[in-house]
């Protein structure tokens, strides 16, 4: 006579490695890791300088911010913030609940990006940039607009 207890076993095994697995992909086992394990350093932005004019220059702030400083001045034209998130989707999430309903999307601006007047938030995988462009900086916002794009692309690499 067979033995009940195998499919019993085989069963039981099954529950216990589906349960597993549940737990590990909500813990974020599966998730993609980010590409950035910090803030990047001001510096970063330096070789896109020149798309906004001659003459600009960038320092680095508390906090792993960075400026980008008017030509021959202490004046900052433009503020960029740096924000590191665990996964890239988490950092998309909490991206997409900051624009939602205010900002407008930006297509091709990083992986995701979005734009309201003078405040640009793009993503490049696990990092999230804002920048705050001052009014009334001697560039457009073509140039603006091209200088963000270059960054996202130089992050990307």
């Amino acid at each position: 006579m067979p033995s009940r207890r195998a499919p019993i076993i085989a069963l039981a095994v099954f529950v216990l490695l589906a349960a597993g697995a549940a737990i590990a992909y909500f813990a974020g086992v599966f998730d993609e890791k980010g590409k950035f394990a910090a803030k990047p350093a001001c510096s970063v932005a330096d070789p896109s300088l020149h798309l906004l004019g001659t003459g600009y220059t960038t320092k680095a702030g508390d906090g792993g911010t960075c400026s980008v400083l008017l030509p021959g001045t202490q004046t900052t034209m433009m503020a960029i913030t740096w924000y590191v998130g665990d996964t890239p989707g988490k950092v998309s999430n909490q991206l997409r609940t900051r624009a939602a309903g205010e900002f407008r999307e930006v297509s091709g601006l990083g992986d995701e990006g979005y734009t309201n007047g003078g405040l640009t938030v793009f993503r490049v995988s696990n990092l999230m940039v804002g920048l705050a462009v001052s009014a009334n900086t001697g560039t457009t916002d073509g140039q603006v607009r091209v200088f963000e794009s270059d960054l996202a692309s130089r992050l990307a690499q």
